[in-house]
């Protein structure tokens, strides 16, 4: 912090005007002429100065914008919509059937950070026979993030970066994205949150029949997380989409080259039934915009 100099009164002198003057004008020297880089330094200003807001970021020092609401049904237990098989994901609706979002509305500028949250409640239901059961047990459903960057009407939906549409062909009808890191706007698993599509239970009770499938309700919770390193975009809106059912591989790709780790779409019977769903009870999302310098 800065140094005054300002001499103390001395006592039993007489104190004049002058001397009371000349005690603020030498604080008004410092703090008008004086203040610079070390002089200022972290926390020296109070956020109650900057006129900082949790909610909006007024400040603009570093929270951009913050937004959050509900995606889907209503909050609650109870309300829910059953999602069938898809490959490329489903957006999650409300109780009418209408797709629902989170209206954003802000500008993304180069260098920002984007961070995204999103958390539910479902429940899956599958008509898997105890036969095909070790060949399904790692079936799952995903969810990830879109977003409109093209116009306020939210029409015009595409995946975030980092994150695909799974249409990276493996071979014949089966479709994929890569789960280790991929450095990739368009491939990618950066938003998706995985959901075990049924557990898989030894009940061993000597009937003969071991495998007991179990449904219970499952939390899913989504992050993602964006520093924009190209122009600035203005994020019109966000929305959770759904889709499945998936399963692990370790498969060569499209050109059949190399191997990686893919969570992977086939039509075959033999992984997944085409009356299989998940039910989808709530959904809350907050997206946040940051500073970085």
């Amino acid at each position: 912090m800065s140094t005054i100099s300002n001499s103390s009164f001395i006592g039993g002198e007489t104190l004049t005007t002058s001397d009371i003057n000349q005690k603020f004008q030498d604080i008004a020297d410092v703090t008008t002429a004086d203040i610079n880089a070390d002089n200022v330094r972290d926390q020296s200003i109070d956020l109650a100065q900057m006129e900082s807001q949790t909610l909006n970021g007024k400040s603009g020092i570093q929270l951009v914008t913050l937004k959050y609401g509900d995606i889907g049904t209503d909050n609650d237990l109870i309300s829910n919509v059953a999602y069938g098989v898809s490959r490329t994901g489903t957006p999650l609706v409300d109780a009418s059937g209408t797709n629902t979002a989170l209206v954003v509305n802000a500008t993304l500028n180069t260098d920002d950070l984007l961070r995204v949250y999103y958390s539910g409640r479902v429940k899956t239901s599958t008509t898997v026979t105890d036969s095909n059961s070790t060949h399904e047990s790692n079936a799952c459903w995903c969810f990830w993030l879109q977003w409109d960057i093209t116009d306020a009407t939210l029409t015009n939906w595409t995946e975030v970066p980092n994150q695909g549409d799974w249409s990276n062909q493996i071979t014949g009808s089966r479709y994929a994205e890569p789960t280790d890191v991929v450095l990739s706007a368009t491939n990618g698993i950066a938003s998706t949150a995985i959901v075990p599509h049924f557990f898989t239970v030894d009940r061993n009770d000597g009937s003969g029949n071991h495998d007991v499938f179990t449904h219970e309700k499952n939390n899913v919770n989504g992050t993602y997380y964006y520093v924009n390193t190209k122009a600035s975009v203005t994020i019109y809106g966000l929305r959770v989409v759904v889709g499945g059912v998936y399963r692990g591989v370790w498969e060569q790709n499209s050109s059949g080259t190399t191997r990686r780790n893919y969570l992977e779409y086939t039509t075959s019977t033999d992984y997944v039934e085409p009356s299989d769903t998940i039910n989808v009870f709530n959904m809350q999302m907050s997206a946040i915009i940051q500073r970085t310098d």
